[in-house]
């Protein structure tokens, strides 16, 4: 029974009931202006509902929303990159990070070819916004930034708008790989990871069907 306003007169959400589950890809669409981000706020626990509530395995988010948030892993089109080594990118200011799990989410995200190729290797530094990468590179940093705490929850926000079909073929074969025990979200505007997805639903009349 959630509901969500901006303001009083123009609710986005009202009387929404909706349950995700684990192991699976989800693909949300829905017009611009929608509340396709402001679900994700919501789920993210960036955003409280006006009324009703959000619940994690029975568990209401405004308890532990700084935990969640922990958990979760968020990719988009446009992710910042800052002037400064893959590995600061990847790590992006986070503690607790090893080596081993540096070595692990290259190779998960097929970085790990490309950097080792480098004189510098992960010391390497991307450049102003990762100007000395492909848009195919700058978006599996992204990826892998999201990934290398392994979360619980990764929400993909138009992500793979920079990659080739072979690319989005390949970034689709990894999310196969690793979507079990998690929740994978997909916002995105595209065939493809809509047939691709277990999942397909769409923000309509302030409801998610």
């Amino acid at each position: 029974n959630l509901s969500f306003f901006y303001t009083k007169d123009n609710y986005i959400f009202e009387r929404l009931n909706l349950r995700l589950m684990k192991d699976f890809t989800v693909y949300i669409e829905g017009p611009n202006g929608s509340g396709k981000s402001t679900f994700v706020d919501l789920i993210s626990g960036m955003l409280k509902p006006e009324e009703g509530g959000i619940y994690i395995n029975d568990k209401n988010l405004n308890l532990f929303s700084d935990t969640w948030r922990k958990n979760i892993g968020y990719v988009s089109q446009t992710n910042f990159l800052l002037n400064s080594s893959i590995r600061n990118n990847i790590i992006f200011g986070r503690k607790n990070i090893s080596e081993k799990d540096l070595e692990k989410v290259l190779k998960l995200v097929g970085l790990d070819s490309f950097v080792n190729k480098l004189p510098e290797g992960l010391e390497t530094n991307v450049g102003n916004l990762g100007s000395s990468l492909s848009g195919g590179q700058k978006q599996r940093i992204s990826v892998a930034r999201a990934l290398v705490t392994n979360p619980k929850l990764i929400i993909l926000d138009e992500a793979t708008n920079a990659f080739d079909l072979d690319s989005e073929k390949k970034f689709l074969d990894l999310i196969n790989k690793i979507k079990k025990d998690r929740l994978i979200i997909f916002i995105a505007h595209s065939v493809k990871i809509k047939n691709f997805c277990d999942v397909k639903l769409i923000i309509d009349n302030k409801k998610i069907k």
